[in-house]
């Protein structure tokens, strides 16, 4: 799930994100910049107001809620919009810096409440197979790039193999029709050498006569 800051504001209207409110929730663009709905709705042609490149799929992003842990709130109470905030980031579209974020700001939680032993080993446990999900989701990332890169390496060696097994048959073609000319050229000079012997021997014939 892909969140955007509550304090972020849309940069053409510049009101704040409302997910309740249809118009005014974040959309991101294909070249990466967030709006409104309403503001998107209104660009005609469809080109990002920043970057002027033009975008065709929309993307609904959502409004966090959860940026700070209430202030006056209890101990079960933290722990609990911890461990949500902790479960919104188990997707595959989160940002890792994101995760690693409230990984770091859960720990400082813990190092401020020592006594809550319990809500510490929850959220240890918690933030320890975040961390462990987004390393494995980094390593499946880095795979796929790999796969990929294979993927068109291979395709450039057989886009290589083709064009010189087209460039090998153009020049065993070239060569066939040379020999076929060397062939006739060569039919041709025998006939003549037996016409002009036919011819030598018909002269050398009449001589005699």
């Amino acid at each position: 799930m892909l969140v955007v800051h509550p304090s972020s504001t849309c940069d053409v209207c510049l009101e704040p994100y409302n997910w309740t409110t249809p118009r005014n929730a974040p959309h991101a663009i294909q070249c990466g910049h967030i709006f409104c709905q309403q503001c998107l709705e209104n660009l005609h042609p469809s080109v990002c107001p920043l970057c002027r490149k033009s975008f065709g799929s929309v993307k609904k992003l959502h409004v966090d809620r959860l940026t700070d842990v209430q202030h006056g709130s209890t101990v079960e109470e933290d722990e609990a919009d911890l461990l949500h905030r902790i479960a919104l980031h188990f997707a595959d579209g989160t940002e890792v810096d994101r995760a690693e974020a409230i990984i770091r700001y859960v720990y400082e939680w813990m190092a401020v409440h020592p006594e809550n032993l319990s809500a510490s080993r929850t959220l240890r446990t918690a933030t320890t197979a975040l961390h462990n999900y987004k390393s494995l989701q980094q390593k499946s990332e880095g795979y796929q790039r790999d796969i990929r890169q294979i993927s068109e390496n291979y395709m450039n060696l057989e886009r290589n193999a083709k064009a010189d097994r087209d460039r090998t048959k153009k020049v065993e073609e070239g060569l066939l029709v040379k020999v076929e000319e060397l062939e006739a050229q060569i039919e041709a000079y025998g006939l003549c050498v037996v016409f002009n012997r036919s011819v030598s021997d018909t002269e050398l014939s009449s001589g005699f006569n």
